[in-house]
């Protein structure tokens, strides 16, 4: 997919998501990583995990709240791409299947 092909302005932000479902060879995977984009209908994540195209994942967004627990936003989202980035991590685009990310809630 390239930046012509892409429906929503993209933000460069680094927010805490948990990311848990299963790699490419079908074993389960939870991790804590950080955001590296986020758009209304999809995020940019690194992860340690190569996935497939297709893959679904659970995605839950810990945004910080100023003493509070912090927010947590919760997605299905399926892999559109997974590229390496270097030995030991993978950034990969995810595109949300259940919803629009709250854009106005990073401000």
């Amino acid at each position: 997919m390239g930046i012509e092909d892409r429906r929503h302005e993209r933000i460069e932000i680094a927010i805490e998501v948990r990311v848990s479902g299963r790699d490419k060879h079908g074993r389960p995977i939870q991790e804590s990583t950080l955001s590296g984009d986020i758009s209304l209908s999809g995020c940019a994540v690194l992860l340690a995990q190569e996935l497939d195209a297709g893959t679904e994942l659970d995605l839950q967004f810990r945004l910080p709240v100023p003493d509070k627990e912090p927010r947590v936003l919760s997605f299905r989202g399926a892999v559109k791409r997974s590229e390496p980035m270097n030995e030991a991590q993978y950034i990969v685009g995810i595109q949300f299947l259940n919803g629009t990310f709250p854009i106005d809630a990073l401000g």
